[in-house]
């Protein structure tokens, strides 16, 4: 019989009463119970709960078992998608942002050519973003969930917040790939997150020495007697980065070619690189390779792999209190010294920088890696850093 708000009042208890159409309702006491719904699947009974009565009202409980009957009309088994939005449920539930976001640090350890990277992004996710982000699955998380994240810190550490925004945005990547985030990445900036937060195209460079006091500089880090100061000379000389120096080895110094090989996994563009020696930097190699048989050419103290990253910064700091100078910022002074002062072009000056071209078509088409003319370069780069040198 078809139920009614009065009739339901009237039911006796413990016995299911039939609405029609599969829809059930049992009373366990006066004016409460449950509701089921009943039905028939390749030959086999089946009975799904739709909820409490009065929680689930006479009209919802009908609207529910429609669905169901949709769901069979259409060959599908309600029980088994039931169990499938459970187990789905269950692993959006499982899956929060920080343990994805660990999963995203994990896969990148191979990529950074800094150690430093893993220890930054973990600790800026876990101060800022695991907080507000961690409260709900990652399923669930939405744009606005993102601006809760970083608006607290764009205005007074932007900078801070424009790195944090971009690593949330390689872990909804990420979680997107692998089919546990559904809908577009909440954290990206381009017609999403500009039309919140205001842009800062503030640059920060790194403090560089002017190259008209470069030599004086060098002459008087000759004075200093240290490995680091060894390390720092030979990045000088080479235009390197800090960590290219610093985990330089043996085997990647070619004597005979008078050339330094690094490997791709090393550099920051990922490609391997040839860095052509002058005369100045091969000397401090073979005063270095002197003192110690070990494999890489900047040994650390007390057993040590490789020196501490720091090593060539505190160097600067000590014996330079006065320079405002970066190690990476001697890059700029060589930059800014060969477009001054010589006609090489700007090709061979970001070759011997490891920098890729900026225009897709001049890479394409410009296969030479100008080795020779860096060489060049290289050498008149020494010895005008060395010129002030006894």
């Amino acid at each position: 019989m078809k139920l009614t708000t009065t009739r339901i009042t009237k039911l006796p208890l413990f016995k299911s009463v039939c609405d029609g159409r599969g829809l059930y309702l049992r009373l366990s006491s006066p004016g409460s119970g449950s509701w089921t719904f009943k039905y028939m699947k390749d030959g086999s009974k089946h009975e799904l709960g739709l909820g409490s009565y009065p929680l689930v009202s006479l009209s919802l409980a009908r609207q529910k078992r429609d669905v169901l009957k949709g769901q069979l009309a259409l060959g599908e088994d309600p029980f088994t998608l039931r169990k499938q939005t459970a187990e789905k449920r269950r692993i959006e539930d499982k899956y929060r942002f920080s343990l994805v976001a660990e999963r995203v640090i994990q896969s990148k350890r191979n990529e950074w050519t800094c150690p430093k990277q893993e220890t930054l992004w973990r600790n800026s996710l876990q101060t800022y973003v695991y907080p507000v982000l961690d409260k709900k699955p990652l399923a669930a998380i939405t744009r606005d969930d993102i601006i809760q994240t970083l608006e607290p810190i764009w205005d007074n550490k932007t900078e801070t917040a424009k790195k944090i925004m971009g690593r949330i945005g390689k872990i909804f990547g990420y979680a997107i790939v692998q089919g546990w985030y559904k809908g577009d990445n909440p954290a990206v900036w381009l017609n999403n997150l500009e039309m919140v937060f205001r842009p800062n195209h503030t640059i920060k460079h790194h403090p560089s020495l002017d190259y008209a006091l470069l030599p004086d500089f060098y002459r008087k880090l000759l004075l200093i007697n240290t490995l680091s100061s060894l390390a720092l000379q030979f990045t000088i000389l080479t235009v390197a980065r800090t960590k290219e120096t610093l985990l330089a080895t043996r085997s990647e110094y070619d004597s005979s070619k008078q050339v330094w090989r690094i490997p791709a996994n090393r550099m920051k563009a990922r490609k391997a690189h040839k860095v052509p020696l002058s005369q100045q930097a091969i000397k401090i190699l073979e005063v270095i390779l002197k003192t110690h048989n070990k494999e890489i050419i900047f040994p650390g103290r007390y057993n040590r792999r490789a020196m501490s990253l720091d090593t060539m910064r505190l160097l600067i700091r000590r014996n330079f209190p006065e320079l405002q100078a970066t190690v990476h910022g001697f890059r700029s002074s060589f930059r800014n010294w060969a477009e001054e002062n010589t006609d090489y072009s700007t090709n061979v000056i970001e070759f011997c920088l490891a920098h890729q071209l900026n225009s897709r078509v001049e890479g394409a088409y410009l296969r030479s890696e100008l080795f020779e003319r860096r060489r060049e370069l290289m050498q008149k780069w020494a010895d005008y850093v060395t010129s002030n040198v006894n």
